[in-house]
């Protein structure tokens, strides 16, 4: 990429803009969550409280599309649920477990957002 220089309103203000094509509002292209994969690392990485639970096994994903009404206007909300017996963090050499149980939207094909986490603690006797 080649810096072009402009010169913007010289005489009265005397303000030079380099600009760099592609620079403003380049981001990374976010992932597609159309993978339970993706979905799951999506919310490790953006949900705090969800990636504090690590070494999951068991570990069940399920998507559904829901009818729903907004401002009069129908349209699908895809839902997930997952669930899992996790480790947390930092006490992964305790004999408990977590049995994880969330459920969220699908908001966008590159966003999803947990709405509802529960966790049970799990030990073998």
């Amino acid at each position: 990429m080649t810096p072009r220089t402009f010169t913007i309103l010289p005489v009265l203000v005397g303000v030079r803009v380099v600009l760099v094509p592609g620079a403003l509002g380049a981001q990374a292209p976010q992932p597609s969550l159309a993978t339970d994969t993706a979905l799951v690392a999506h919310l490790r990485a953006t949900d705090p409280f969800f990636g504090l639970f690590v070494q999951c096994k068991d570990v069940k994903v399920t998507r559904a599309s829901v009818p729903a009404v907004h401002h009069r206007e129908r349209t699908v909300e895809k839902h997930f649920t997952y669930r899992a017996l996790c480790d947390v963090r930092g006490q992964e050499e305790d004999d408990c477990l977590y049995q994880v149980d969330l459920a969220g939207t699908i908001d966008t094909p590159q966003s999803a957002t947990i709405r509802r986490l529960r966790w049970d603690l799990v030990c073998s006797g």
